[in-house]
């Protein structure tokens, strides 16, 4: 049988089949055991079977250059690594420090879920053929990453186009962290699920030769393009699922996709994507955007995603349906309007331009106006019919001090009765002041 990993092969429960009707174990369908549990208890112990034969380190009879030794138990780095493997595989194990690592033939290392937390410095530079490393779902943190006294890379890596961080308490990434010399030939980064709060300035500098970046699911809130300089060839970058709210201005030539979706951003300022010259596509679904103008795409961006807004349909998105190429564009977004309320719920693209208006517009003064007016109108109609109702009229005070009250007592009564007091206190009938 293959000595492969169960646990991470999509075909695990078909080998499990295939693996306890070669044992001769009894088959599910089989007459003579048609009890739920007997069956249950028959695929636990083979799959036990299974397990413990490929526990410790095995070379796959397929694939000679494969040597798997993930769920070993192991807590140092395998020192039996035949010399034709070139794909390694360390992970799910107890793996606390990486030291210094001789396995010069390797070009893939996997050292994901693991427990380490220290690696020591240029741990990999003897490994020149390395062109694939995974460190994710460790305990490293951004400290790890660099020496501070000396501001050495974490090693000087030869050959290295893959690196992968993801689901490490990095927390930051540093000034300088990824240096020149030991990330030359870096082609994809991946520093997602590390709970990044902070790129400082220069953080992601010199990785010249980058064309992918994640850095999705973290803390971000501020970006800054300082943090990305010397990037010349990233084409792709994953930004979504951080707390962005403000964007500075992105100068990436070569990006062609741009993920930006939920985060918190409220705005796009005019020079913020326009000089992504290259941006083909763009995601900024679920974020607070309520407007935006004609001049926050590129010219020649294919697709933009801007679902899950909380669009504003007023003047100043009647654009989007006054120029035929921009409502062509947007056909297959869902510009959802929050604002106004009537117009809560619909899509931009259902209404017409001159249902777009601003209150500050001369027809939005002019509703106001009528709608002030309006309300005084049902108002005095209203206090009207109150006082008339009661027969009231409110108790006044004359130029000479006099307290005067004048009302009517009883329907059938012609003329009303005056009262007149030098004090407030009038005579003892039913008085209502205003």
């Amino acid at each position: 049988m293959q000595a492969t990993n169960p646990s991470l092969s999509p075909g695990f429960f078909h080998v499990v089949t295939e693996t306890i009707q070669q044992r001769s174990f009894i088959p599910m369908k089989s007459s003579s055991f048609r009890g739920v549990q007997v069956r249950k208890w028959f695929v636990f112990l083979a799959c036990v079977d299974i397990v413990w034969t490929l526990h410790g380190c095995q070379k796959s009879d397929l694939r000679p250059e494969v040597f798997n030794c993930s769920f070993s138990n192991l807590t140092s780095y395998p020192s039996n690594v035949p010399a034709d493997v070139t794909i390694l595989d360390v992970s799910h194990n107890a793996l606390e420090n990486i030291g210094i690592l001789n396995t010069t033939f390797i070009t893939h290392l996997n050292l994901s879920n693991n427990i380490i937390q220290n690696i020591q410095h240029n741990a990999f530079t003897d490994m020149k053929n390395l062109v694939k490393l995974d460190l994710s779902f460790n305990l490293l943190k951004g400290s790890k990453l660099i020496i501070q006294r000396y501001r050495f890379e974490l090693s000087e890596f030869h050959s290295l186009k893959w690196l992968s961080f993801r689901g490490n308490p990095l927390g930051f990434v540093s000034r300088m962290t990824f240096t020149q010399f030991g990330y030359l030939k870096l082609e994809e980064l991946d520093l997602s699920y590390c709970g990044i709060t902070t790129l400082e300035e220069m953080a992601l500098s010199n990785l010249v030769r980058l064309k992918k970046l994640h850095l999705q699911y973290n803390n971000i809130e501020n970006l800054s393009g300082e943090s990305f300089n010397t990037l010349g060839e990233l084409e792709e970058l994953h930004l979504d699922h951080n707390k962005i709210r403000t964007l500075g201005q992105l100068t990436f030539m070569s990006l062609q996709t741009l993920y930006l979706n939920f985060n918190n951003i409220d705005r796009l300022k005019g020079d913020t994507l326009t000089h992504l010259v290259k941006l083909r596509n763009l995601e900024l679904d679920h974020n607070k955007l309520r407007y935006f103008s004609p001049n926050s795409f590129p010219d020649d961006l294919q697709s933009v995603s801007l679902n899950g807004n909380p669009w504003r349909c007023d003047c100043n998105m009647k654009w989007v349906l006054v120029n035929t190429k921009w409502k062509q564009f947007f056909q297959n977004s869902s510009l959802i309007c929050t604002f106004p309320s009537r117009y809560r719920g619909r899509n931009i693209l259902s209404l017409e331009a001159d249902d777009l208006i601003c209150l500050t517009s001369p027809l939005g003064i002019l509703t106001i106006v009528l709608l002030i007016l309006t309300i005084m109108v049902l108002m005095a109609l209203g206090t009207t019919i109150v006082y008339k109702k009661r027969h009231c009229f409110p108790c006044l005070k004359d130029p000479d001090g006099h307290y005067v009250a004048v009302y009517t007592t009883d329907d059938y009564q012609d003329e009303p009765r005056v009262s007149i007091s030098d004090e407030k206190t009038l005579v003892k009938e039913v008085e209502i002041y205003a």
